[in-house]
């Protein structure tokens, strides 16, 4: 994955439904905020079993330092493409279960559009999810349909063990099965951009990144449903 960072409070994604990935349990979710007697909840539900399908918003995936605890706004100091990461996050975060004080770790974060037209927002930085993403990168920048400004759909098939002297964690298994114009509900800056040239690959490493060792959809649709869902399956 070609990971790149400048400072940056978040941005829209903070307001955005989230796509999650559980590595301690390689479980996938969707969640939102749903409004319950005038207050707001998180609502989510768990969407593995389904083997869902997203367009990947791989051509606007930024990178950086993250930091994810209940209860806290998230922290993100993320990079676009091709830039160099940031300094780590400093402050006082809390500790883990174990004890230990938490701080930012690296990670990715992208808009992804499910079957409902639904944006969301998928960030991470679990090593075994990391991994996942930087292969998926890899091979969304050597496919010709990158070349031509096309973006991929991407469904989630599984999950894959990965040990190590810390546990077991599970890697996300991706596999691109289409590859679609980009979506009005992807637009950057408002507009749909032309196809670009694309930068030669880079991997996570050559990025900065140090990566770990090994390797239906609920919300207010919005129009027709995305050409790709009747193939998921």
């Amino acid at each position: 994955m070609a990971f790149g960072l400048t400072n940056t409070g978040g941005g829209d994604g903070d307001f955005l439904p989230l796509l999650a990935y559980n590595a301690k349990a390689g479980r996938m979710k969707i969640s939102q905020n749903v409004e319950v007697n005038g207050g707001w909840q998180r609502q989510e539900t768990d969407i593995t079993a389904s083997n869902p399908a997203f367009v990947f918003d791989l051509a606007t995936i930024k990178v950086g330092w993250l930091l994810f605890k209940a209860g806290m706004q998230p922290v993100k100091a993320l990079v676009s493409l091709g830039q160099p990461l940031p300094p780590q996050p400093g402050g006082d975060y809390g500790n883990d279960d174990k004890g230990k004080a938490l701080k930012p770790r690296q990670g990715f974060v992208m808009h992804v559009l499910g079957t409902d037209r639904v944006k969301r927002e998928f960030a991470s930085n679990a090593g075994t999810a990391v991994g996942s993403v930087d292969d998926l990168h890899t091979t969304y920048m050597t496919a010709p349909e990158s070349k031509q400004g096309l973006l991929p759909v991407v469904q989630f098939t599984g999950a894959t063990e990965v040990k190590s002297k810390h546990g077991s964690n599970y890697a996300p298994v991706f596999q691109i099965i289409k590859w679609v114009p980009r979506p009005a509900e992807l637009a950057v800056d408002g507009s749909t951009p032309q196809p670009a040239p694309q930068p030669a690959p880079q991997s996570a490493a050559s990025m900065g990144v140090t990566m770990a060792p090994g390797a239906g959809p609920t919300g207010a649709a919005i129009g027709d449903a995305l050409p790709f869902a009747a193939e998921v399956r």
